[in-house]
């Protein structure tokens, strides 16, 4: 028979001690700002089909979107989706709230109740306005 044995030396003892007692740091939260209201933000174009977003959705770009959002949200919260640039959706609902883009529309097949608000360029301003940090 053959035995192998593993000599870990020094380095097993903190790591002994970590599983032991825990991790000594915690993960701390971040503050998103104005962003920390949507549960996708995102700075560039949005394109998903067939999941919904139970809250709010907002994109600089263009959003071509496809189901269900803002269904777990309070009714009148306001502006649900916002695209900075051309607004897509299809086979959709937008719950509790409005729609708005800032260049053209394209949408088929929406269910009630749904507001989709032109803005021209306010809607990319200011998602721009709102996330624009110094690196």
């Amino acid at each position: 028979m053959i035995s192998k044995t593993i000599n870990w030396g020094i380095a097993s003892i903190p790591f002994a001690a970590s599983l032991f007692f825990g991790f000594a740091e915690t993960a701390k939260a971040v503050e998103l700002g104005a962003a920390s209201s949507y549960n996708v933000f995102v700075l560039g174009d949005v394109q998903q089909q067939y999941t919904d977003i139970e809250g709010k959705l907002a994109a600089a770009g263009d959003i071509n979107y496809m189901d269900g959002i803002g269904n777990k949200l309070a009714p009148n919260s306001g502006d649900v989706v916002i695209a900075g640039g051309d607004l897509t959706m299809s086979n959709s609902q937008v719950n509790n709230g409005n729609a708005v883009y800032g260049k053209n529309q394209y949408v088929t097949n929406m269910g009630e109740p749904a507001s989709i608000l032109g803005l021209g360029l306010l809607a990319g301003i200011a998602i721009k306005k709102r996330h624009n940090h110094k690196a």
